[in-house]
This record gives structure tokens, sequence and C-alpha cells, in this order.
């Protein structure tokens, strides 16, 4: 049950990170928006447990096939089983959804539940 609220709780927290950090543009609203829904669909069921808040800001940006490409995930030692789940479940993963080509930062969150 706690690794269940931890995904959702995740899936959150970088659905409304990733919709406040352009709201004053529509068009970007609609990419940010898409965006946010493949992520999120693609950062679901993740096989690890942590013990503790952990936070890191993805900075990536969309090819002309409409794939994610990680350009930097700001992480420690610690962030690291984190860095490489995002990296393993985004980089060059194909979107269904079209997103213009832009440099996008999403913060992403994810919290432990005691």
């Amino acid at each position: 049950m706690k690794f269940i609220k931890l995904i959702v709780l995740t899936i959150l927290l970088v659905s409304t990170s990733a919709l406040a950090v352009n709201k004053d543009n529509v068009n970007g609203s609609r990419n940010i928006l898409n965006l946010t829904k493949e992520v999120q669909s693609l950062l679901k069921k993740p096989k690890f447990i942590i013990e503790e808040d952990i936070s890191v800001i993805v900075k990536l940006t969309v090819n002309r096939n409409n794939e994610i490409v990680i350009l930097s995930i700001n992480s420690d030692e610690k962030k690291e089983l984190v860095s490489n789940y995002i990296k393993s479940r985004l980089n060059y993963k194909k979107l269904n959804r079209s997103v213009s080509a832009k440099v996008y930062t999403l913060p992403i969150k994810i919290t432990t539940l005691n």
C-alpha cells in the first residue's frame, strides 16, 4: 500500500510541477500538458523503495522523431538510483502526442509515505 501511494504521489507531483513551468503561453501549456501525461505513463511502477524524500530536476528536449532526449538530471550519489530510473524510462522513448522541440525543465519529487 505504501508503495502504491508513493507512485501516485510521484505522478501527481510531476504533473503539477510541469504545468506550473509555462502557464502563460497557451501553446506552451498544451505542450507541457502532453509531455506531462507521457512522462506520467512512462514513470509508472518503479521497482525500488526509497527511505527519504528525493527531488531532482530533469532537463529534456524532444527531437524531430518525437522522442524524449534527457539532457541532464541534477543529482548526487544518493539520488543515483532515481536518476538511473528516470533515464532508463524516459531517454529516447517515443511520445504518442506531438510536442514541440524545445528544452523543458521538469522538477520531479519522490516522497516517502510514513
